[in-house]
């Protein structure tokens, strides 16, 4: 098996116009050139006779260019690539799809990348399959190569990395396109296309950024300098602690029994899709927002959308973000709808805890001030007496 396969030509010589001929060790009988005869003349341009080397999936068939796709202009070009043919099957792992110029195509990473990246629209968000789009494309295809993804290995992965920190891409961002590729490479294992995930490059821990929050007395200013449709909407989100595209996914029937469900979100071009992590919540809403709620959904069908635009659709998530920036400007505030909302409802929800477990402790040990208390009675785990 492991003398399968031939190197040959198409040319003839072109002095005598004869075939040339297979020269072979006088010993192995392995084929060593091909020449002339006559003229002791060789050819220009070679191929890789593969069609009697086959498996379950296919047929080698003719190979005129390497994996590289280098013409073969020289008999030795050709025997290496007939030579890696060779060792494949030897030691049985050969796989013709690595080899046929047709498959072999269809495992580039333009083209394989293109049935990961397609369901993201769907079941992440549109914004997000575009990034991803955006890294291969533009960041790891134009490093490694259109290269076949089974020849990936962990030094292409470091080079990647390098390359991409000399551009003065942020630590983050590099980070970020790393990580497409291992989470492309990790869903081609799990199709069975590559047989292992390469190794990658360890990346520095980024320091974690100083997000901040917002009071409810900031909040309710800026709430004063909103657009008036789009006020209830923001005060809701500001109560749960909703995304934006948790908030205006809502319908009427998610509102009841002194809450509100959250359990789909909208994409950027407002398709209906699961939460961020797939998780159905029910928020309890403070009372009178509740009541305003009600009154705002009253006469709404239930499967209705609980906040619309002027033409009875949603509102996309980049207008609802946009105007409260316009608001925030006013109030003279920098702070975007994320933090203000989502991280804003968290951070006040912890700082009411703490004051009221701070009260607790004071209460418990009969102090004047809880500081007291605190900084001079109350330990953690590490300082346990051991």
């Amino acid at each position: 098996m492991s003398m399968a396969g031939r190197v040959r030509t198409r040319e003839a010589c072109p002095k005598c116009g004869e075939d040339f001929q297979s020269v072979n060790h006088p010993i192995t009988k392995d084929q060593i050139d091909l020449i002339c005869p006559t003229c002791r003349i060789r050819p220009g341009r070679y191929y890789v006779d593969g069609r009697g080397i086959k498996d379950r999936r296919g047929k080698v068939g003719k190979l005129y260019r390497d994996r590289h796709n280098n013409p073969f202009d020289s008999f030795l070009a050709a025997k290496r690539t007939l030579d890696a043919i060779r060792q494949e099957i030897d030691e049985h792992r050969f796989d013709s799809t690595r080899w046929t110029p047709d498959r072999r195509r269809e495992m580039i990473l333009s083209r394989i990348s293109d049935p990961w990246l397609d369901p993201l629209d769907r079941n992440m968000s549109k914004g997000y399959a575009t990034q991803q789009r955006r890294f291969i494309f533009r960041y790891i295809i134009p490093t490694l190569g259109d290269a076949d993804v089974r020849d990936i290995r962990g030094l292409d992965t470091e080079t990647l990395q390098v390359n991409l920190a000399k551009t003065g891409l942020s630590t983050n961002t590099v980070r970020n396109i790393l990580t497409t590729l291992r989470t492309l490479l990790h869903w081609l294992k799990k199709k069975d296309v590559i047989d292992r995930v390469p190794s990658f490059p360890p990346l520095a821990a980024i320091p974690r950024a100083n997000v901040g929050w917002i009071s409810p007395e900031t909040q309710q200013s800026i709430l004063g300098c909103i657009r008036p449709d789009v006020r209830l909407l923001v005060e809701t989100m500001m109560a749960t602690g909703a995304r934006p595209g948790e908030a205006v996914a809502w319908k009427a029937k998610d509102l009841h029994d002194g809450g509100l469900k959250i359990e789909r979100a909208l994409t950027q071009d407002r398709k209906v899709k699961g939460t961020k992590t797939a998780a159905v919540s029910w928020k309890i809403l403070p009372e009178d927002l509740y009541v305003r709620l009600r009154e705002h959904a009253r006469g709404k069908l239930p499967e209705a959308w609980l906040f619309v635009n002027a033409v009875g659709r949603p509102y996309p998530t980049t207008q609802i973000s946009w105007l409260w920036r316009q608001a925030a400007l006013k109030a003279q505030v920098e702070v975007c709808l994320y933090v203000a909302s989502r991280h804003s409802r968290v951070s006040q929800l912890r700082e009411e805890l703490e004051r009221r477990v701070s009260e607790e402790l004071r209460k418990e040990l009969a102090h004047t001030s809880s500081r007291i208390t605190l900084k001079h009675y109350v330990r953690d785990d590490r300082e346990k007496t051991k």
